[in-house]
């Protein structure tokens, strides 16, 4: 689930829809898309669904693959970084977080 804010400001939780394996938030609102940085989607989405989509068997999901997905798609640059990107493993209640 992503929680983001609508046109009036309001907070509005997105879910996954049923029957997809994933997804993701990266530069964009989900539930707001004409407030967004950049173009929608952002090369970071893309990056990310193209590497998620490699992901074959229960095996090939770890933490380091998905902090490698993280290093692929941050910014660092003159105004835009990336301050933090985190990867939750619901089922044992663990959250990384990566400056």
């Amino acid at each position: 689930m992503v929680i983001g804010a609508d046109p009036d400001g309001e907070v509005v939780f997105t879910r996954k829809p049923a029957g997809d394996g994933i997804l993701v938030s990266t530069n964009n609102n989900l539930s707001n898309p004409e407030n967004r940085y950049g173009r929608n989607p952002c090369k970071q989405y893309n990056t990310t669904i193209k590497m998620l989509s490699k992901i074959t068997s229960e095996d090939d999901l770890s933490v380091d693959y998905l902090a490698a997905i993280l290093d692929m798609v941050h910014e660092e640059g003159k105004g835009l970084n990336t301050h933090y990107s985190n990867i939750f493993d619901l089922n044992k209640g663990l959250v990384y977080l990566y400056y």
